[in-house]
């Protein structure tokens, strides 16, 4: 493109009057070092002639030029060496936590699509044992090769091999294990898996439609996929002679190989991990919130273990009779307060009935237990109390429970 003519050219630069000369100075205005240049020769002249024929004024601008440089290269090693420069950042972990349009499971190949879509973050898990070999799943839920599964699947394993959905194979490192949930944390070093789509169990209702989905039975198979629906949430259940608090119930069957795996909406979302089958006439699947298994894995990666509150009092439920007696409808009646305990330290005694956590009713000590869980060691929390037939209520900070208390009771 032509200049315009009429275009005024720019004026060169001048240095103010109190400025050094040029023989002074260390540096120079761009528009300065058109006199100190040769102007251009025929083709294959150089720019600069031999050394010894430079011209005096150039020669005295490449002396501060090169010192320039010279001392930018130490500053700049220098503060690499001290940590002044960021360097690279390394590859960004990425948990996919998100909405996503769902799936119409009532179509013919509904659930057969949404198995397939949750199924690249899915992972079968052979842990070895003194006593043999368990299968079951995991789920990727960091990009990193985090993976959540089931901590009585990996309980004195000696060795845990993890095998993703293409058909690879790692050896898997306990990151941690946490038995009062039922959940443990593996992750493969060095290894980028796809996470699957975590959703949240706090929006579930009784009924609707609930998929447990489990990793293929060996690199040629398909992965299993068992549809159902929510049959009951905030269950308290006792397993092994252990209770686990706040799970999910499903009508969905969780088979031995799907154990670990999600149990996902109808949008493809993990809303829990699968942890066993419950036996009895309704022969329900027991599911952890995601929403708990997120918090207890962050612990368990990390701290390398998960601390719950403590209360310190334990109780007994009322029957329809007793409760009469004491002048409510339901609630726990408390039997013992811990000496020196954050039930004590707030105010609570003995045959006070506790009828309420955070405003939320409760009937049973299972409930009074699962609600306290949901708060972390330090949690203030207002428990509704009804002593001598007069309702107040009590704020109470929440202590870690300690060693010897083990699992939290209340």
């Amino acid at each position: 493109m032509e200049p315009d003519d009429d275009e005024d050219d720019p004026e060169p630069f001048r240095s103010p009057s109190n400025s050094p000369s040029n023989e002074e100075r260390i540096w120079l205005h761009p528009s300065e070092l058109g006199s100190l240049l040769e102007p251009p020769g025929p083709p294959g002249h150089r720019l600069w002639s031999e050394p010894s024929r430079r011209p005096a004024a150039a020669r005295a601008l490449a002396v501060p030029l090169l010192s320039g440089m010279v001392g930018a290269a130490l500053s700049l090693g220098i503060l690499l060496l001290a940590g002044g420069l960021q360097r690279p950042a390394t590859e960004e972990v990425v948990e996919r936590v998100a909405d996503r349009p769902p799936f119409n499971v009532d179509e013919p190949e509904g659930v057969a699509r949404l198995a397939a879509a949750v199924a690249p973050a899915i992972v079968g898990l052979r842990a070895t044992t003194p006593s043999g070999d368990r299968f079951g799943s995991g789920v990727v839920f960091r990009s990193d090769g985090h993976v959540l599964t089931n901590q009585h699947l990996i309980d004195g394993a000696n060795s845990i091999e993890i095998t993703g959905a293409d058909g690879r194979s790692w050896v898997a490192h306990d990151d941690g294990s946490d038995p009062e949930s039922d959940l443990a944390v593996l992750s493969v070093a060095n290894v980028r898996m796809q996470p699957a789509l975590l959703g949240s169990a706090s929006g579930l209702r009784v009924g609707q439609t609930a998929v447990v989905v489990g990793a293929p039975a060996g690199p040629q198979g398909t992965p299993s996929v068992t549809a159902g629906v929510i049959a009951g949430l905030g269950e308290v259940v006792e397993v092994g002679g252990r209770p686990l608090y706040d799970m999910i119930a499903t009508d969905a069957t969780i088979g031995p190989r799907a154990t670990g795996g999600p149990l996902v909406d109808r949008t493809g979302a993990v809303v829990g991990i699968t942890t066993r089958a419950v036996s009895g006439e309704d022969r329900l699947g027991l599911v952890v919130p995601i929403d708990l298994a997120r918090r207890v894995a962050d612990k368990l990666i990390s701290d390398g273990r998960v601390v719950y509150p403590w209360l310190g009092l334990s109780g007994t439920d009322l029957d329809p009779w007793t409760a009469k007696e004491y002048g409510v409808v339901k609630g726990t009646l408390i039997r013992r307060v811990s000496p020196k305990g954050p039930a004590e330290k707030g105010g609570l005694e003995v045959q006070d009935v506790v009828t309420a956590v955070e405003k939320a009713p409760i009937s049973t000590m299972n409930e009074l237990m699962m609600l306290v869980r949901r708060h972390e060691p330090g949690d203030q929390i207002s428990l509704t109390v009804v002593r001598s037939g007069l309702t107040r209520t009590v704020r109470v900070r929440l202590d870690e429970a300690p060693p010897a208390v083990g699992a939290p009771p209340a």
